[in-house]
């Protein structure tokens, strides 16, 4: 297998594996996708790009939910 063989199998993976991320999260709150794409690995413009916001948002809904959980 040469790098490109390689490169185009690891683009396939990352593509699947959005797909099922996507597909897992669906009917869930934006906030509740945001952070389960997060605890998956997803950074923050990923998970924007996957669910159409901004990084912005994707970041900003991540810090809130880090302030709540340590007032807990």
């Amino acid at each position: 297998m040469d790098d490109k063989q390689f490169k185009e199998i690891i683009e396939r993976l990352d593509k699947l594996t959005r797909i099922v991320a996507i597909s897992n999260t669906r009917g869930l709150t934006s906030t509740d996708r945001i952070i389960l794409l997060d605890q998956a690995g997803f950074a923050p413009r990923e998970i924007a790009d996957m669910i159409n916001t901004t990084p912005n948002v994707v970041s900003v809904t991540l810090s809130l939910r880090r302030k709540k959980e340590k007032k807990k």
